[in-house]
């Protein structure tokens, strides 16, 4: 059985050195993060509102309840599906040796 060098472990063979586009690709990649994260939050709240504008007009719950039931089902939904990033990790998004392009 082959042994792994202790450095293997710390610098894996995919990362490449920094070259002049390191710095522009780090940039692209932590605005288009920000914004996906950005648009999650903003239709994450409008949902929520959707959802219990319907159970609060009604009386079924207060406005205390309301807001700890949907904080407790949006935690709880964000755990149990993954039907979203296993589809995303089966075959859409491609691996490369290269995480940069």
């Amino acid at each position: 059985m082959a042994r792994l060098s202790p450095l293997a472990l710390i610098e894996p063979s995919w990362i490449r050195p920094m070259d002049e586009n390191t710095g522009v690709h780090n940039v692209i990649f932590s605005l288009v993060v920000g914004t996906a994260l950005a648009f999650d939050f903003t239709n994450g709240f409008r949902d929520t509102a959707n959802a219990m504008a319907t159970s609060i007009a009604t009386g079924a719950f207060t406005h205390k309840t309301a807001v700890s039931v949907a904080a407790v089902l949006n935690l709880v939904g964000a755990f149990l599906s993954l039907s979203v990033a296993a589809t995303i990790a089966s075959g859409i998004v491609l691996r490369t040796s290269s995480p940069c392009p």
